[in-house]
């Protein structure tokens, strides 16, 4: 279980997911706008540069009320969430901007307790939850999947 101050761990390939720049089904996603919200720079960094080579666009928060201030100014279409956040969980901040835009997408994020946290995303209203650690090419199939039902 991890603790607030540890970081979380990665699985990190080193094979190109897709060098195409191209997402699912080989079609650019740049018109999709996905925000990618985590404490832990390096795990936010890593997503974020993943899904911007696959073609998204990306924004980066690393607290629930940067998230906030930056969709009052952008619609999203994703947004990929750590459970554990500074001052609001990622359920809470999801819940927030699912108000602002009812057709946003969300992906919950959590190293603890993935089985109980599993069986309650359609229950907050989001579209899928990723247990960390995972790998690259897990996040890239979960985003492009969950975009797909947009």
């Amino acid at each position: 279980m991890a603790k607030r101050g540890e970081g979380a761990i990665l699985q990190v390939g080193a094979r190109s997911i897709n060098p195409s720049g191209k997402g699912a089904e080989g079609r650019v996603m740049s018109s999709m706008r996905v925000l990618v919200v985590e404490d832990d720079s390096i795990v936010r960094r890593l997503c974020a540069d993943v899904l911007d080579t696959e073609g998204y666009e990306v924004w980066e928060a690393e607290r629930g009320e940067e998230a906030l201030s930056l969709a009052e100014g952008l619609p999203f279409d994703l947004a990929l969430l750590d459970y554990h956040l500074p001052g609001a969980d990622g359920v809470q901040v999801f819940q927030h901007l699912r108000r602002r835009f009812p057709n946003i997408v969300g992906i919950l994020m959590s190293a603890d307790l993935p089985e109980r946290l599993a069986q309650e995303v359609n229950r907050w209203g989001l579209s899928g939850f990723l247990p960390k650690p995972f790998d690259l090419e897990e996040l890239v199939s979960l985003v492009s999947k969950a975009l797909r039902r947009v």
